[in-house]
């Protein structure tokens, strides 16, 4: 077979996301919807902890749901005018689940302390300022991620996968403070012709996300301030545009603890 032609086709369509402010709004089109209307992630995770000397231990694993809203930044939110700032409204519900049958768990064994212990749930939500160049929370105005000095000249990471866009969001963190070193890998998956759909102000998507810790930020898995042990996380979902389409398993343990927070 000659892989010219398929080559040429994803070298296009790689080039119609060069311009980096169309790859800023194909970004938010597809974590997010441009008309403001809600919509919601639902992912499963599994949580490993790695202690030196012993064998990774399978701790837990979740399940979540995530409920994103895109608009504008409210009165005294920018730093400086923006006409393309937006503002992303993330609530996330989730559960506690066994590392091996994904079902709902009262309490695991400490893996410190070797004793039985309560689970809770997981409940959280902020508000980040988006633009081209980076972002920031709403709430924590001085907390900065992603920021870069050539976002007008150069979008984001991303590749085609056969039909399929693919766009990548990594960190390394290694300032000054107690919690670093840690990192984050996120990939959102979704249909290239979709995303490049201007008839469309959002997309389904995949959701593949790997991320590190310190084990001890975890107070109730009682590891000392400074322990080496780590946290290693892998998640993967699914963002979809209504709630009836989201991972039933998650969606009724919202409905029936924590029904409040399907109001968006």
């Amino acid at each position: 077979m000659d892989p010219k032609p398929l080559i040429a086709r994803s070298a296009s369509r790689v080039a119609e996301l060069a311009d980096p402010l169309r790859n800023y709004y194909s970004d938010l089109k597809i974590f997010g919807s441009l008309d403001g209307a809600p919509t919601c992630v639902t992912t499963f995770s599994r949580v490993s902890c790695l202690v030196p000397g012993r064998e990774p231990i399978d701790l837990y694993a979740t399940g979540n749901l995530y409920l994103f809203r895109v608009d504008r930044p409210g009165p005294g939110q920018l730093r400086e005018p923006d006409e393309h700032a937006f503002r992303i409204t993330s609530r996330e519900t989730g559960f506690i689940l066994d590392p091996t049958t994904f079902e709902p768990l009262e309490g695991l064994e400490n893996p410190v302390t070797g004793q039985w212990q309560e689970t809770a749930g997981i409940v959280f939500e902020d508000e980040w300022i988006y633009t081209p160049s980076g972002g920031y929370s709403a709430a924590r105005p001085d907390y900065f991620y992603d920021k870069r000095p050539d976002a007008l000249t150069r979008a984001r990471p991303h590749y085609v996968l056969g039909d399929d866009l693919v766009t990548l969001r990594e960190a390394i963190f290694h300032d000054q403070g107690p919690h670093q070193p840690r990192g984050n890998t996120l990939l959102w998956r979704a249909r290239l012709a979709e995303v490049l759909d201007t008839g469309r102000a959002a997309v389904e998507a995949s959701y593949d996300w790997h991320g590190t810790a310190f084990a001890w930020e975890r107070a109730w898995l009682g590891f000392p301030t400074g322990h080496p042990a780590r946290l290693v996380f892998h998640a993967m979902g699914r963002k979809v545009l209504s709630l009836e389409r989201a991972a039933p398993l998650v969606t009724r343990l919202v409905r029936r603890y924590f029904p409040e927070r399907l109001e968006v």
